[in-house]
């Protein structure tokens, strides 16, 4: 009977046969990673898309304006959010300064912003004024404030806006009746200045003083940086509960040393709704007493849920389902702080939280369609649950399809599968460079057999003596196979030679779920000598080792990079 469970227990995941066929018997060798996906769970991805779009939509807003500046300019005034708090306006009275006295551009405008993402919405002008492109011509930021300008529209058409959107004003103040805010410094400030933070009524006022002369700052070995500060909201009778951390961006170099203008200032205000559901953060910062030879500092505005942080993230959705996502979960209590969007697209949806947030993000993955998977974040950061919608609610899930538990058990119980990777000789097929091919085994039975490189990448069509550079030679360092939750992985260099140049493109590839994958990569230039990488196994993961050859052969560590990434699991292949 003993021996009849353990075999249900191992075989449990591929075999549908009963005990009494397999007592008394060896256990059958798991057969390889099946190679049709199965049809059931490929349903569910497009019953996710389905379920997400089902959701209420998002209120209208405008899209988002073509070219953004963003939320720093040297003077912001919040003029109210509108009734469903999507949108919030500003007026700003951006005057800045170029560098050295190369010009100055005024822009005075009325702005909307998206209060999700933080994108400007709409623009309308008060007054434009292009002081430097009159004598000095374009600089990034100012090419940067030209397209800007292009798309403002006019004075008049703000007023049309909003009559149709009537904005709720709401007052700076550091107390409410549910809480209040606090700010502490998280270090002290460099080369023996002085900060004080003050509490007033709008917020705080941060002043710091005997700032280091310009001498001061560049004879430092490490350039001084302002103390981080933070700031917390504590709801009555609970703990505090960080809402913002910043370095104050203010302009505090001493440039003439004179001991009566070495102070600057900043003013930061705190704007909670009237719903108590959201603070706005403007930080106003200001020039160093006296010096008129620069624009006031950048201030900064940040949008913060009052109370737990929670953030909607599309990578690969697409934003209306983030929209969706989120009006729904603001909608049975919830606070979205923020949508963004991700520059890798997910696959695989899933709900991420930090220290004691399991509860929030269980109660989100209630609301939500799918139950999706909840994991902890091991990084800091300021969000206490991010929402990940990836590829499988995206406007196109039957690209991807879901392979099932039994493929997951398949290949975990599945003899082990070997990575190896071999170096071919140059052809003239392959432009006379050498090229490597990436073979995985199990046992004897060849499970995939991929060309990593097909030809040699700029590789010139003329002689070497007409060029005048050199040849380009491409070769491979190749590492030891590393197993890692059962899943073989191996990291392949590859360095492009080009006369005193050299460029290492290197690549950790692994396999699973029916294929060879890139599960990390990265590019570096070196000249000279080049960098070889040794792979090491942790609890965590891999390490990348990456030490440098020196002329006399020996190899000094120069970096370590963990590599955060989760190993392949059967989850999605994309088809």
């Amino acid at each position: 009977m003993e021996a009849c469970l353990g075999v249900v227990a191992m075989l449990s995941a591929l075999m549908l046969t009963g005990c009494s066929e397999a007592k008394d018997k060896a256990a059958p060798r798991a057969k390889a990673t099946p190679k049709a996906p199965v049809e059931e769970t490929s349903k569910s991805v497009a019953a996710l898309h389905d379920a997400f779009e089902a959701l209420p939509a998002s209120p209208p807003l405008l899209p988002p304006l073509e070219h953004q500046l963003g939320t720093s300019y040297t003077k912001t005034k919040l003029l109210g959010f509108t009734k469903d708090y999507r949108a919030y306006a500003v007026a700003i009275e951006h005057d800045y300064l170029f560098d050295n006295g190369e010009g100055e551009f005024k822009l005075h405008m009325h702005q909307v912003f998206d209060t999700w993402t933080g994108e400007g919405i709409a623009a309308y002008e008060v007054k434009v004024e292009d002081k430097r492109g009159e004598r000095f011509g374009d600089n990034d930021y100012h090419r940067s404030l030209q397209r800007f300008v292009t798309q403002l529209e006019s004075d008049s058409d703000w007023d049309s806006w909003l009559a149709q959107n009537p904005l709720i004003k709401v007052k700076a103040q550091r107390k409410t009746d549910a809480g209040e805010f606090k700010i502490a410094m998280t270090r002290r400030p460099p080369l023996g200045s002085k900060m004080a933070t003050t509490e007033v009524s709008t917020g705080f006022r941060v002043k710091w003083s005997n700032l280091p002369s310009g001498e001061m700052f560049e004879a430092a070995k490490r350039k001084p940086r302002t103390p981080r500060l933070l700031a917390s909201w504590i709801p009555n009778g609970e703990d505090a509960q960080p809402s913002v951390s910043f370095r104050p961006e203010m302009a505090w170099i001493n440039r003439n040393g004179d001991p009566k203008n070495n102070t600057t200032q900043m003013q930061v205000k705190a704007y909670p709704t009237p719903d108590e559901r959201r603070v706005l953060w403007l930080l106003q910062p200001s020039r160093i007493h006296g010096d008129a030879t620069t624009h006031d500092p950048l201030g900064r505005v940040f949008m913060r849920a009052l109370g737990r942080q929670i953030k909607v993230v599309h990578a690969g959705s697409g934003v209306d389902p983030a929209r969706r996502a989120s009006a729904h979960l603001e909608a049975n209590g919830l606070t979205i702080a923020a949508i963004s969007k991700q520059a890798k697209d997910s696959e695989v949806s899933g709900i991420y939280y930090r220290g004691d947030a399991l509860d929030i993000a269980k109660n989100v993955q209630e609301l939500l369609p799918g139950k999706l998977p909840i994991e902890e974040l091991q990084a800091n950061g300021w969000v206490d649950v991010i929402i990940v919608l990836g590829m499988d609610v995206g406007p196109e899930p039957d690209k991807l399809v879901r392979w099932g538990a039994d493929a997951t058990a398949a290949l975990e119980a599945a003899p082990p599968v070997n990575l190896t990777a071999m170096v071919e000789p140059a052809t003239a097929a392959t432009n006379n460079c050498p090229t490597v091919r990436l073979r995985a085994t199990q046992d004897d039975t060849l499970l995939d057999d991929v060309p990593l490189q097909e030809e040699c990448e700029d590789a010139p069509d003329y002689s070497c003596e007409e060029s005048g550079e050199g040849c380009e030679t491409t070769t491979y360092e190749i590492g030891k196979q590393v197993t890692v939750e059962g899943r073989p992985y191996i990291w392949i260099h590859t360095i492009y030679s080009m006369k005193d140049n050299e460029i290492g493109s290197s690549a950790l590839y692994g396999y699973g779920c029916g294929g060879l994958t890139v599960a990390w990569s990265f590019t570096n230039q070196d000249q000279g000598d080049f960098f070889e990488v040794e792979l090491r196994e942790g609890k965590r993961g891999l390490t990348a080792i990456m030490s440098e050859n020196a002329a006399d052969g020996t190899k000094a560590e120069t970096s370590k990079e963990r590599l955060v990434w989760r190993p392949a699991k059967c989850i999605y292949e994309r088809k």
